[in-house]
């Protein structure tokens, strides 16, 4: 079967499958704004999209009974939300969402209606190299926030006075470029976060995941992080690969 996605300059993306074309609306289309950071039409919040793209994120625990997930396609990354049902989306699914524009605390959200799972196992995005100082400038002087919701990477960072082990809060980290914020949230892949608990690098590191924001004024337009998914998204240079594998294989036989 032969695959083709286009993108118009209306915002939609086109799916091009077996001779049948399938409109999805274009994810970094719905990341403009108005001057205090809140949507606008086409996209103003009530608005009834369709969207799809690749689960990037999971942000919950499986006692909770709702939804936060985050969606990536060609175009941009956006949080996906639904209140008193809890499903469980994995990172690599191919899926469909169907829902009204939203916003909580600044971060647009798309409030889900209904949804279908096309596929799993999909490669995610490769996440976009940025620095803190491009973080905290998330909102653009054309009101747009295109990396908002996307997978980001933030290379060389530290926590000042870092000691103790991880937990689910909003972590001050510092580049060469300035201060930002990481926010651990409590779950992650419908599990306890797996870095709560574990030891805070106490030198520099790299840092992958999700763009998310947090401002719960007007305007809008600050209150940006870098949420990591788990404990695999934390790189601290410099480990040796090899000592670290052979002391994972030399306890199989102590």
């Amino acid at each position: 079967m032969k695959k083709g996605l286009i993108l118009l300059s209306t915002g939609l993306l086109v799916l091009f499958a077996a001779g049948a074309a399938l409109a999805y609306d274009s994810i970094g289309a719905i990341h403009v704004n108005d001057a205090n950071g809140n949507p606008v039409a086409p996209y103003a919040v009530g608005t009834a999209v369709s969207i799809r793209g690749i689960i990037t994120a999971e942000f919950t625990t499986a006692t909770v009974t709702y939804t936060r997930a985050f969606i990536q396609d060609e175009t941009g990354g956006i949080n996906i939300y639904k209140s008193g049902e809890h499903i469980c989306f994995s990172p690599g699914e191919d899926v469909t969402i169907e829902g009204t524009i939203a916003q909580y605390q600044g971060l647009t959200e798309v409030l889900i209606t209904s949804y279908v799972i096309n596929g799993c196992g999909c490669p995610l995005p490769a996440p976009k190299v940025i620095t803190v100082s491009q973080l905290n400038g998330t909102f653009l002087p054309d009101y747009t926030e295109p990396d908002e919701g996307k997978l980001i990477r933030i290379n060389c960072v530290t926590i000042p006075g870092a000691t103790g082990n991880w937990s689910s809060k909003s972590w001050t980290i510092t580049d060469v470029t300035g201060s930002g914020t990481l926010y651990v949230y409590g779950g992650s892949c419908c599990a306890v976060h797996s870095l709560i608990g574990t030891p805070v690098p106490v030198g520099p590191f790299n840092v992958v995941g999700i763009l998310t924001q947090y401002d719960s004024s007007d305007p809008r337009t600050a209150g940006y992080q870098i949420s990591p998914r788990g404990l695999c998204d934390i790189e601290v240079p410099g480990t040796p690969v090899e000592s670290a594998t052979w002391g994972r294989i030399k306890t199989l036989f102590d």
